[in-house]
């Protein structure tokens, strides 16, 4: 799965999350530090992201680091898939 296609999925998971419109929701986005995501829906985020890619995401991991951006959790994933 190309970097595209990652990023269309996490912005439509994002989306159907938050209530919020799709296209409102760009790669550089911040999305804890915005208020996006709150600590309910980053524990509900790193489901669906293992659910949907098959990636493995720690508790530990479930900060601004990696889930900072789209682009960030993009990067995550790519680095992670099979």
């Amino acid at each position: 799965m190309n970097r595209i296609k990652i990023l269309n999925v996490l912005t439509a998971i994002l989306s159907e999350m938050t209530k919020k419109p799709a296209m409102g929701i760009q790669e550089k986005t911040p999305l804890i530090s915005s208020g996006l995501v709150d600590s309910i829906h980053l524990a509900e985020l790193a489901g669906h992201i293992e659910d949907e890619f098959g990636v493995v995401i720690a508790d530990t991991e479930l900060d601004g680091r990696a889930f900072d951006t789209l682009g960030s959790l993009a990067d995550l994933i790519s680095l992670r898939r099979p």
